[in-house]
């Protein structure tokens, strides 16, 4: 007897609730890419699959400067990334690329913004690079 592997897509009506596994003091969020033409449909389905999930937010949504790609930033608050969610961007013919990341949470529970972040653009050797 085979198995028969059935890709995961944005066509499921939801995501089942699942146990995340935890990331206490930490974000990690997702930003992926995809084709201008389901960018659109595709915020207003992920807006309706994690409503009401208070540990998932949508920061943000655009389109890239150099290439015009949508693309989408989510992020999931003291916990991982749902494994089911990764499944289907992975399978899903319209996703170009996507990363996972991780930040620590400030003081107050947020994650980093460019204002509150503390970047280190150093480099082993400034003097070759200087001041950035």
């Amino acid at each position: 007897m085979t198995t028969t592997y059935v890709p995961e897509t944005f066509q499921r009506e939801g995501l089942p609730p699942i146990q995340l596994e935890a990331l206490p003091g930490q974000v990690e969020g997702v930003c992926f890419t995809v084709e201008p033409e389901v960018h659109e449909a595709l915020v207003a389905t992920i807006a309706r699959w994690f409503e009401g999930r208070e540990e998932v937010r949508l920061i943000d949504y655009g389109t890239t400067d150099k290439q015009g790609w949508g693309y989408l930033m989510v992020e999931w608050y003291e916990c991982r990334v749902d494994p089911l969610f990764l499944a289907i961007l992975r399978d899903e013919e319209t996703v170009i690329d996507y990363t996972v990341y991780t930040c620590d949470l400030d003081e107050e529970g947020e994650a980093p913004t460019d204002d509150t972040a503390n970047f280190d653009y150093s480099t082993d050797d400034d003097d070759e690079y200087g001041d950035i």
